[in-house]
């Protein structure tokens, strides 16, 4: 009973304290409420956008059950299987080029490959077809402009077949709606404009704009030839009373070699994986500004007890216990960060309203932000398992402030300790922390290096702090005083430095690491890819096609390097036997087991190739298949020389045998597979080749495109400069998301700061009065005062410089693969910016203290 005495006693006298307003909490507040709507706005973006993808996954599948396959359609035994069990879509898609009708060959002077009379401007562009059945879609609508009946757009009518196109490829071509439009050897007459497809954002990444048509006429193009790169799609949408799992029973037993067969409970998987990844990583960084609010939650709690030790003195005196100081102000404390964190809830929905507009755009599905509970309610416990988890300390440290302050006039000597039970209670809300991390991202080792990553932040920055004040503490004294007070200043005993070089430290550390990452990847794509990158892939082109190209490219000047590859495509089944669904790979590469990958054969090695492991069969080898497998996948899979790999091509099951592994450099953008057949085992099975041409000058890379794509019409031409334009546009957008997170730890470390600067102001006051009465001006103190700031700015940018280039560096290097070389330019701008945000919050924090009288400092002493 004597112990809920004393809890009720200490909530009453907490009540107390909180009448008083929230009056010196501002920045405790402001942290929490920071780095609690970080977290809260992530997780309800997150939330909405997976609800929007479940609320229309059967549209974006396009139906209950999805089949794919490469090369070659279902057998009729199979789409009879499929009818058996509700409506089928069929749907074909693959790459190709459309131009205008009108386009002619060049003319003139061929020996160079540019016509006298070519156009300037291309009159070509790579598109992507869906040729789709009667039943489209079975869920969702198409939405046209104008808004006419699909089957009316894509009917032949007048010996022409329709098409509708997205709005980008008239752009492109300079065509509109009523215009013609040649894909292959057909020619189809523009109909509709596209708005929106029901299931395209289960293809997230397109390179180029969509054109719908129908089967029969995609059948008229010419374009479905053995070998072409070709997907059969049919979407099953079942009758009542059929399972999903019952249809999935009844499918296995037609089931083909390199079927993908997804239900509409995985829609859009790569979508659903970017975005998955993608909150995680933006809810560590909120997670880092919110550990970097708790410094402002701790020195909150110290500077508003410092007000109160006489009362707590006079609790003493009376009786009070330390359990019961400590119960008291701790429930102040978290009644004040249960406040904060509502308003950091509210300021991440807030966050999300506004991020909604941009989300529908991108995915082309309505994205309705709806605050969901689990998101919210996680990050509300995050804000108070932080505030508890900084809070305890100085809470317990205060509960042993002895009676005999009043008594004395002054605190007692030596630090105040915390109580081992505070010291627990504050380790187990870090672990608590840690859990939550755990369950929020399903990554054991991502939430564990989170966790560790932060210790070691704390770690490394506590350390620095030792040696910076050690180093100043043994530098030779100057002689001009100003800047031998600011010297002193960084090490004497109770100084900033420590606190200083942690939260603002650990917030430009985050901001240097994100923008020196992003700077690195868009540097990467926009000046060193291009340079060494071929100017154009070429896809799709027949065998009875690759001589021609060959010699267009031989009689095209500026024409400086070519190379040509057979390819075709496959799917890995199994390995060394076991089913793929059952086999234990590396979580970095699952994606080679997803869909289907790009294989080839040679009878010698490629130009460059690096041999990790195992050797390369002779040049006139005729035995058992043989393969040589992309060292990073044959590590990830846990295979190497003399295991076996399971893949099907055209329906037909390949298991070859390991003979050697090697290192493939794809930032390079050469012509590589992962897979490389011994000669006699795909030579005879129908496949295309792929090319690759490097050019000197854009002149050439203009004849080249205007010559293949007009002499060869089926040939797939892929602009290189087109596509990393495509791919910078997204790692912007990206880059942009998560420095707008990086900044919000930024600015809880500023607000740290501020509060950190003006926390010793009677210090500061005391400092400045004694300074006067030896005869220092106010200028002399300013700019002693604005020396150390100064100092402490530059020696905070240096460390945060040195931690965030060493996390640049090994993230460029562990994950993206390129080259880091440090990007001067943003790192001088952000380390200027800290270093002149130090010295403006420190001299406006003091400037009060420098403005007030002497005499009440001389006459109380």
């Amino acid at each position: 009973m004597a112990f809920f005495s004393e809890l009720k006693l200490a909530l009453r006298f907490a009540r107390r304290e909180l009448r008083g307003g929230v009056r010196g909490f501002g920045i405790f507040l402001a942290c929490l409420a920071l780095g609690v709507g970080a977290v809260a706005a992530v997780g309800t973006v997150s939330s909405s956008v997976d609800t929007a993808l479940s609320r229309d996954a059967k549209a974006l599948m396009g139906g209950d059950i999805q089949i794919r396959q490469t090369h070659v359609p279902a057998s009729d035994e199979a789409i009879t299987a499929m009818e058996s069990m509700g409506r089928v879509m069929r749907m074909v898609s693959m790459r190709s080029m459309a131009r205008p009708p009108e386009t002619q060959a060049p003319q003139g002077n061929a020996t160079n490959g540019v016509a006298e009379n070519a156009p300037e401007k291309r009159r070509s562009s790579l598109v992507e077809l869906k040729a789709v059945g009667p039943n489209y879609p079975l869920f969702g609508a198409v939405t046209l402009e104008p808004a006419l009946p699909l089957a009316d757009v894509l009917a032949e009518k007048d010996g022409v077949y329709g098409a509708a196109v997205e709005k980008s490829l008239l752009m492109r071509l300079g065509l509109a709606v009523g215009d013609d439009l040649r894909v292959g050897q057909s020619v189809l007459r523009i109909r509709a404009e596209v708005v929106r497809e029901p299931d395209r954002p289960s293809n997230f990444f397109g390179l180029g704009p969509r054109v719908l048509l129908s089967l029969d006429a995609i059948k008229s193009t010419g374009l479905l030839r053995p070998g072409s790169v070709v997907r059969y799609v049919y979407a099953l949408g079942l009758e009542p009373g059929v399972s999903i799992e019952q249809a999935k029973e009844r499918l296995q037993a037609v089931r083909e070699p390199g079927w993908q067969v997804r239900d509409y409970k995985s829609s859009s998987p790569g979508l659903s994986r970017f975005f998955d990844n993608l909150a995680v990583y933006l809810t560590l960084v909120g997670l880092a500004a919110l550990l970097v609010g708790g410094i402002g939650v701790a020195n909150g709690v110290r500077a508003s007890l410092e007000k109160k030790y006489e009362a707590i003195a006079s609790l003493k005196c009376l009786g009070a216990t330390r359990r019961l100081v400590v119960w008291t102000y701790l429930a102040q404390t978290m009644a004040l960060a249960l406040l904060g964190s509502v308003l950091g809830v509210a300021l991440g929905v807030g966050s999300a309203f506004l991020a909604a507009p941009l989300l529908a755009q991108l995915l082309t599905v309505p994205v309705a932000i709806t605050p969901a509970f689990k998101p919210l309610a996680l990050a509300l416990m995050y804000g108070l398992l932080t505030a508890m988890a900084f809070a305890l300390w100085p809470l317990s440290a205060a509960g042993t402030i002895s009676p005999a302050r009043l008594f004395r006039g002054y605190g007692e000597a030596g630090p105040r300790r915390p109580s081992w039970q505070a010291a627990m209670a504050s380790a187990c809300c870090g672990a608590g922390l840690i859990v939550l991390t755990l369950l929020y991202a399903h990554n054991a080792r991502l939430a564990l290096g989170f966790a560790g990553g932060v210790l070691a932040a704390m770690a490394f920055f506590r350390i620095a702090a030792v040696v910076v004040m050690r180093v100043a503490a043994r530098l030779p004294r100057p002689r001009k005083p100003r800047l031998r007070h600011a010297i002193a200043n960084i090490h004497r005993p109770g100084a900033a430095t420590p606190a200083v070089l942690f939260s603002l430290g650990l917030g430009l550390t985050i901001l240097v690491t994100v923008s020196q990452v992003d700077s690195t990847l868009q540097r990467s794509i926009s000046e060193q890819l291009p340079k060494d990158a071929p100017s154009y892939f070429f896809l799709d082109i027949q065998n009875a096609q690759i001589d021609t190209f060959r010699d267009i490219v031989a009689v095209t000047r500026g024409i400086t390097r070519m190379e040509a590859q057979p390819s075709i495509r496959g799917r890995i089944t199994a390995i060394n036997g076991v089913p793929v669904e059952q086999a234990q790979v590396a979580d970095d590469v699952r994606w080679a087991l997803r869909g289907d990958r790009g294989m080839t054969y040679a009878a010698t090695p490629p130009k460059g190739t690096k041999i990790v492991s195992g050797q390369w069969w002779p040049a006139d080898y005729h035995g058992k298949p043989l393969i040589c497998l992309d060292s990073g996948l044959a590590e990830g899979f846990g295979v190497g020389p003399g295991d076996t790999i399971t893949v099907s091509i055209l329906g037909q099951a390949f298991t070859p045998t390991i003979a050697c592994t090697r290192e493939i450099e794809w930032s390079t953008l050469s012509l590589n597979h992962t897979f490389v057949f011994s000669p006699g085992v795909l030579d005879n099975a129908p496949h295309s080749w792929i090319a690759t041409a490097y050019t000197d000058s854009k002149q050439a890379d203009d004849a080249l495109f205007e010559t293949v794509t007009t002499q060869l019409p089926s040939v797939v031409a892929i602009y290189v400069r087109d596509v990393l334009q495509d791919v910078d546009a997204i790692v912007r957008n990206i880059g942009m998301a998560i420095r707008l997170t990086a900044a919000v730890t930024l600015l809880a470390g500023l607000l740290v700061l501020a509060q950190t600067l003006a926390a010793n102001l009677e210090q500061r006051y005391y400092d400045a009065v004694v300074f006067k009465v030896l005869g220092a001006t106010r200028r002399d103190i300013l700019v002693t005062l604005a020396l150390e700031f100064l100092l402490l700015g530059a020696v905070t940018a240096a460390v945060a410089a040195l931690a965030g280039c060493g996390l640049a560096w090994a993230f460029v290097n562990a994950f993206l693969m390129t080259q880091y070389a440090p990007l001067m330019g943003p790192l001088a701008l952000i380390l200027c910016g800290g270093v002149l945000a130090t010295l403006a919050l420190g001299l406006f924090g003091v400037r009060h203290a420098l403005s007030k009288p002497a005499w009440p400092v001389l006459r109380n002493e």
